[in-house]
């Protein structure tokens, strides 16, 4: 498809328009993710045609054209992103949600801090959670990744600790004191509180990033070689936006 000019962008769009009539499910969802794939490398023009075909889209399509529109950086989108977060949220049983958290984290949407802390909250955990909030968390996150990261077993813990070391660098000390400061137990000891910041800005950055890599610096093509071995064994659909 990239070998063809801009041209093609219309015809992806009209094909939109009537992909989720597509049967089986399989083929539907396989048509929707090479057509929105390319579009992630048609700039502007593939933009708007996601924003103009997301209601066209079934729930897993627009969680992908959330992906997408976040790479592209479509400010404009952000509203449809977040509308769509809101349905797609309230079912317990898809993970499409996910998809709009991502496009939204890219859009620096300050609507997604909230999101993410009231997911952990509310014990609504899933794979890329404490990457997003390593990525997006403020000081809202601080108590609920520290309830998080001392929560056992000790094997679930790493993740969260690790997302709490990337805010507490982002926000800083006096930030992270005062955070501290709300816990009761801390409350009376002002040495807890210190020792506690200390040992989380002790570690460079790097330590944190390296941790949560894939969600730092993106995919690379030996990511994508694991990730379609594992696809093709498990056979389920992956959408390439590696160049």
């Amino acid at each position: 498809m990239r070998g063809f000019g801009p041209q093609v962008v219309p015809m992806i769009s009209e094909r939109l328009k009537t992909a989720r009539y597509v049967r089986p499910r399989t083929d539907q969802d396989s048509t929707i993710e090479g057509l929105i794939g390319e579009l992630r490398w048609r700039g502007d023009a593939g933009a708007q045609v996601l924003m103009e075909r997301f209601n066209d889209l079934n729930s897993y399509g627009r969680g992908l054209a959330c992906v997408i529109l976040g790479l592209l950086g479509a400010q404009a989108s952000a509203d449809l992103m977040w509308s769509f977060y809101q349905r797609a949220v309230r079912n317990p049983r898809e993970s499409y949600f996910v998809g709009a958290l991502w496009g939204l984290i890219d859009l620096k949407d300050e609507r997604v801090v909230g999101a993410l802390t009231g997911l952990l909250s509310g014990e609504r955990t899933f794979p890329e959670l404490f990457g997003f909030l390593a990525l997006a968390g403020d000081a809202s996150s601080v108590l609920p990744l520290l309830a998080a990261s001392a929560t056992p077993p000790a094997v679930d813990q790493m993740p969260a600790s690790m997302s709490l070391a990337a805010v507490a660098h982002r926000i800083g000390r006096d930030a992270l004191l005062a955070e501290f400061a709300k816990v009761l137990g801390l409350a009376s000891s002002g040495d807890a509180q210190e020792d506690l910041v200390d040992t989380l800005l002790a570690s460079p950055a790097s330590v944190y990033e390296e941790y949560f890599a894939l969600f730092y610096r993106g995919l690379t093509f030996d990511d994508m070689e694991v990730a379609l071995s594992s696809a093709a064994l498990q056979g389920w659909p992956l959408l390439a936006t590696t160049e």
